[in-house]
């Protein structure tokens, strides 16, 4: 009995500076019910690793950290010797232990577990439907207003296009219309005659070789259209000018000397 009560005397536990300057809680004895949040509860049974809730919970001997069996193992075989939450140094699984007391805790706010994950997973599948729609709907908008852009541009360089062959590349079509030529005017004597004038000539041929286009066309049906009214204005400014020289009085003569009879 000796030699056990001095084991027991020698195994003392370490309390840290939150242990010893902490106020114990009293313990419920009563049917006290106490209102706790789902998240709060939630992020208290959450896995740092998975985030999902603790499966054969394992507890680190260091820092008394709290993972799913198959995460904290997987971290470890995968070379860091850490704890994923405080990064404290982690030997193996000789520093995990396991924790069924939290398990059955678990059990108890989660009677039916499979009932909980079904109902995890609606709200993940709903999730990404509404997530998916949502993408749909945008790509399908970006791929219209693509189209609506390749349109414009198009139909804009196409016209630059026609602008560009209509200028410089089509000849300008000038009609080459003589001017007619003042009548000649004679006085001998003093008598006043009006030469015939010339008739104005029609222009035989437009300069040019390139393949007549829509604007080549339009120019010569409006040259076309003015060349009767130029030859009429000639007409008329020719017979107003010989109605002038009509009027004009004949010019006087003087006499020389040797035109004077004695």
């Amino acid at each position: 009995m000796s030699s056990s009560d001095t084991q027991a005397t020698n195994r003392t536990w370490e309390l840290s500076l939150y242990e010893m300057n902490r106020t114990p809680q009293d313990v419920i004895t009563d049917s006290t019910e106490i209102a706790v949040s789902p998240r709060s509860l939630h992020s208290e049974l959450m896995c740092p690793i998975c985030l999902d809730m603790l499966k054969n919970t394992m507890t680190t001997k260091e820092c008394l950290h709290r993972f799913c069996q198959e995460c904290i193992i997987t971290a470890l075989r995968s070379g860091n010797k850490e704890c994923p939450t405080c990064r404290k140094k982690l030997v193996s699984k000789r520093s995990l232990r396991a924790d069924p007391n939290f398990d059955m805790l678990i059990a108890k706010i989660y009677p039916s577990r499979d009932e909980y994950e079904a109902h995890q997973e609606r709200v993940l599948a709903k999730l990404n439907r509404q997530h998916s729609q949502a993408l749909a709907h945008s790509i399908e908008e970006g791929m219209r207003m693509q189209a609506l852009n390749r349109n414009q541009r198009v139909r804009k360089h196409g016209g630059d296009e026609n602008n560009g062959s209509s200028g410089p590349a089509t000849p300008a079509a000038t009609a080459c219309v003589s001017m007619p030529s003042s009548g000649a005017t004679s006085n001998s004597g003093g008598s006043h005659q009006v030469a015939s004038t010339a008739t104005p000539t029609m222009p035989t041929s437009f300069s040019g070789a390139a393949a007549p286009t829509a604007s080549s066309t339009v120019q010569q049906q409006q040259l076309q259209q003015q060349q009767p009214q130029q030859q009429q204005q000639q007409l008329q400014q020719q017979q107003q000018q010989q109605l002038q020289l009509q009027q004009q009085p004949p010019p006087r003569q003087t006499p020389t000397p040797g035109s004077c009879s004695d």
